[in-house]
């Protein structure tokens, strides 16, 4: 059974542009970009638990695992104020979503953190916008 990880040329011109953007990015524009990369692979995510395909499914959680991580890193845990610290536990409570969407094979807490993430994404989208 296909694993649904062949590179199509889309694939790898998306990947290309991707790199180029990055280094131009600012802080803020690179954790869009994360999110954006996330939201694509909940997605993935979400197809894979749907048509049963479980390893396809196990690399797929990987890869939002490690967003929803790379994300909380990029926080300035320094700054220790409340809004920093609430993204924090939402970036954790989406990585407990994500694990429980793998081990229920639903795609219910997938849904929620979709949810959440885009919400989030939106308004840093604002954010950037008012040159924040």
């Amino acid at each position: 059974m296909p694993t649904h990880t062949a590179t199509t040329g889309y694939d790898r011109y998306r990947q290309t542009h991707v790199e180029a953007s990055l280094g131009h990015a600012s802080p803020l524009q690179m954790v869009i970009m994360l999110t954006d990369g996330l939201l694509d692979e909940f997605e993935r995510l979400r197809g894979h638990i749907a048509n049963r395909r479980f390893e396809a499914k196990a690399q797929s959680i990987s890869r939002c695992l490690a967003i929803l991580v790379g994300l909380e890193c990029a926080l300035d845990e320094e700054a220790q104020s409340e809004p920093v610290r609430q993204v924090a536990e939402l970036y954790q409570y989406c990585r407990a979503l994500v694990g429980q969407a793998g081990v229920e094979l639903s795609t219910v807490p997938l849904d929620r953190a979709r949810m959440l993430m885009t919400a989030l994404r939106d308004a840093w989208r604002s954010a950037l916008k008012e040159g924040r």
